[in-house]
Formats: structure tokens, C-alpha cells, sequence
């Protein structure tokens, strides 16, 4: 394996320890703050759910205020007549007046006794808790909020605190408040019991895909894509006026700008990674070709003079690092080799010059002798 392929695999791998290193931090960090964006949601909309339920019990409001205020009941209330109270709720109900329209009235007492009721109410117990609502109350003056009928139906109940120390409860269909809180959030709606039950849902055909993210997520909490769309489901947990969980309201938006952006952002981010980790590995790649290509070079020319070309040399530009050293280094053995060559070749020809004249004196002396010498001498000469 070439040096140049082993360094940059031993690149390619830091590459990836430090992607893995800073990449698992990142996931970390962006998964703690997306539940904490999460909180931040459902927190933003227990505010906003209790804000529009708090508009949506005006109407309530008023009457248990008027109711607090009626004459007549006091006047019962001051004798202990709870018949007199339950004939003036009937009555204040058929006439059209403060309860026209509304689901229940009740008059509690300071000791959360239930006094009295309007006609048809499916329990003898009171609506709401008195020592929550009077504590609520002194605190703002405003006490609204949801509670469930025994019978399954949910009510959104306001009271107003009565001279005596008791409270009086009004209580009204729900359903017409949650509409009115679907259309200030823009959403769907959908309650449910505590066990998830649908009870009331703005829009009934989405029902089937919040049971599918509520199987996923019991939390609640959920992200599903649906027809190309994407939705977001944030719960709002539903309490009475005791602290007793009664059930959740499910909100269901339209989040498929928001999850557009946020798709855009990751891709621009992948992709200024990507450009940014591509020009680094091209830098390095240029900077390793142009520190590393004279090697080639310079194991050729040495593999060549091992063979013999002392005439063999490597186009090494003048360098200032380790390269530049060993092509001189290299330089400095073929200039050696060189000079080796022309000294064996000089020794060559004076060697051959000494011989050639020994043979003239040679041929010179046997020219002169006769017989035997004669022989010898010319025999030396072959």
C-alpha cells in the first residue's frame, strides 16, 4: 500500500472520530432541547387553554355574580330555607333570566355542603370543590374552570363568592367553550377522559390518526405525518376544582411550515458540513500529492541506480523539508557515482595507453632478435 493511500485513510478515519465526536454531543443537545421545547409547548398552551376558558366563562361569570347577589336568595340563604332556594333557582331558570340557557346552578355552603340545586341535576353532590374555588377566588377573583358531571358530560363551571361565606357554581355545556378555544388556537380539538376516551372533538375524521401518535405516545406529544402534511399534537391536562384528573385536551395543528423550515435548516446545515469536510479533504489531498509525488520520483531513481544508471536522476523542485534533503541526498550519490565513472574511465585509458606502448617497445625489441628470443617475445605479445 502506497504511503500517500495510507495517510489518507488515517484521515479518512479522524475524520470520522471527530464527526462521531462532535455529531453525538450534537444529537445530545438537540434531543434535550427539543423536550424542552416540548415542555415549553404544552406549558404555552396550558396558559392559552386557561386563558380562553376564562373568556369563554364570562357569560357564567356574570350569572353566578347576579345569582350572589339575588335577593331572594340571600334572604333564604339568611333563613336556612333550602325549599325557598331550590324554588328560586327553578324560578330564575323558567323565567329566561341569569340561568337561561345554562346546565346547572348550585348554591354551596362554607363547608362544601351542597344547599341547593337547580331541577334535574344528576347528583346531590356539589360541582366543585368550595375550599379550592373560595382559596382561587380570594386570590383573583375569578373562578372558572372544567369539571365532569357524574354522568360523563363535561361542564365548564364559574362561581362568585356569597356574603355568607359559600359560593354559587354555574355551570354550562362545555362544548360551545371548546369550540370557541379551537377557533382563538386555530386547531383542532378533541377531550378525553383519563382514559383516553374521545369525549368531544372539533373535528371527528382526525380521530383516527390521534389514536395512532396516542398508541406511539402515550404522552400525548406527538409528530405524525398524514396526506403530505405534517401535524403536531400538544395535551393539555385537565384538572376540577379538587386537583382530580378528569381527562386531557388533545390540540391538534398544522405544522408542516414549521417542519418545512426546520427540514431546510437541517439540509443547509448537512450541506455547509458536507462543502466544508470536502474542501478540507481536497486541501489535504493537493497538499499530501504535492509533499508526497516526488517520492515516485525519487524511489525510481534510486531503484535505477541500484541497477546501474548512474545517469539516472528525479525532477525534484528545490524544497526546504525532508523531500528536498533526500533528492539531495540522492544528487549528492549520482554526482558521487559520476565521478567514480570518469576516474575507472581514466585509470581504463592509461591503463590501455601503458599497454599499448609496452607492446611497440615489445615488438620493437623482437624485431631485433633472432631465433629462439625472437619466438619468445612475439609469443608474449599474443
Amino acid at each position: 500500500m502506497l504511503l500517500r493511500t495510507r495517510i489518507l485513510g488515517l484521515f479518512a478515519l479522524a475524520i470520522l472520530l471527530v464527526a462521531a465526536s462532535v455529531a453525538l454531543p450534537g444529537w445530545l443537545v438537540l434531543r434535550n432541547q427539543e423536550e424542552r421545547i416540548v415542555g415549553l409547548r404544552i406549558a404555552a398552551q396550558s396558559g392559552e387553554v386557561r386563558e380562553a376558558l376564562d373568556r369563554a366563562a364570562r357569560p357564567l361569570t356574570a350569572a353566578a355574580r347576579a345569582l350572589a347577589a339575588d335577593r331572594a336568595i340571600l334572604t333564604a340563604l339568611e333563613e336556612s330555607n333550602q325549599a325557598a332556594l331550590r324554588a328560586r333557582l327553578a324560578a330564575l331558570r323558567e323565567e329566561g333570566g341569569p340561568l337561561s340557557g345554562m346546565a346547572r346552578a348550585d348554591i354551596i355552603g362554607a363547608g362544601g355542603q351542597l344547599l341547593a340545586s337547580t331541577p334535574g341535576a344528576p347528583s346531590e353532590e356539589a360541582l366543585v370543590s368550595a375550599e379550592a374555588v373560595l382559596q382561587e377566588l380570594q386570590a383573583d377573583g375569578q373562578a372558572s374552570g372544567l369539571e365532569r358531571e357524574p354522568g360523563g358530560r363535561m361542564l365548564l363551571v364559574s362561581a362568585a363568592r356569597l356574603p355568607q361565606g359559600g359560593l354559587v357554581a354555574v355551570a354550562g355545556d362545555a362544548e360551545e367553550a371548546l369550540q370557541g378555544i379551537a377557533r382563538a388556537l386555530h386547531a383542532d380539538l378533541f377531550l378525553t377522559d383519563r382514559n383516553d376516551r374521545l369525549l368531544f372533538a372539533t373535528a371527528s375524521g382526525s380521530w383516527p390518526l390521534v389514536e395512532q401518535a396516542l398508541a406511539a405516545d402515550p404522552a400525548g406529544a406527538a409528530t405524525l405525518d398524514a396526506e403530505g402534511k405534517t401535524y403536531r399534537i400538544v395535551p393539555t391536562a385537565l384538572t376540577n376544582s379538587a386537583g382530580a384528573p378528569i381527562g386531557r385536551l388533545l390540540v391538534l395543528r398544522d405544522a408542516t411550515a414549521e417542519a418545512r423550515r426546520h427540514a431546510l435548516v437541517l439540509l443547509l446545515a448537512g450541506a455547509l458540513l458536507a462543502l466544508a469536510a470536502a474542501t478540507v479533504c481536497a486541501i489535504l489531498y493537493r497538499t499530501i500529492r504535492a509533499a508526497l509525488d516526488p517520492l515516485t520520483g525519487l524511489a525510481g531513481a534510486l531503484r535505477a541506480l541500484a541497477g546501474g544508471d548512474i545517469y539516472a536522476s528525479a525532477a525534484v523542485p528545490e524544497r526546504r523539508d525532508e523531500m528536498g534533503e533526500i533528492a539531495q541526498a540522492l544528487e549528492a550519490l549520482r554526482a558521487t557515482g559520476l565521478a567514480h565513472e570518469r576516474q575507472e574511465t581514466r585509470d581504463r585509458l592509461m591503463r590501455a595507453q601503458h599497454q599499448a606502448l609496452i607492446r611497440r617497445e615489445m615488438a620493437r625489441l623482437a624485431a631485433v632478435l633472432e631465433g629462439p628470443e625472437r619466438e619468445e617475445t612475439m609469443a608474449l605479445l599474443r
